[in-house]
């Protein structure tokens, strides 16, 4: 079987992805939570971990410090609504 051990800082996000960001909307994705985290996910990179996915049939494993933040679901959901399909 084979596995990817996923981080979501620096893989699913990035310094030029913040920074492209304006200030004004990071200010207005504060509210709600959800909200937040989504924006601080690039779907563009999501993409990229699909296509992975699809050419090897890995599984996916979340092993960044955001799993101490969300519940399993709640992970499973985060990454479905930016488009993870794996």
């Amino acid at each position: 079987m084979k596995i990817i051990f996923l981080d979501i800082d620096g893989v699913l996000n990035h310094e030029l992805f913040f920074k492209e960001r304006s200030m004004t909307d990071r200010k207005n994705d504060l509210s709600p939570k959800e909200n937040y985290y989504l924006s601080m996910i690039d779907e563009n990179k999501v993409g990229l971990l699909n296509t992975l996915i699809e050419n090897t049939s890995a599984k996916v494993v979340i092993s960044s410090s955001w799993r101490k933040a969300h519940s399993l679901n709640d992970m499973r959901d985060l990454l479905k609504t930016k488009g993870l399909k794996g």
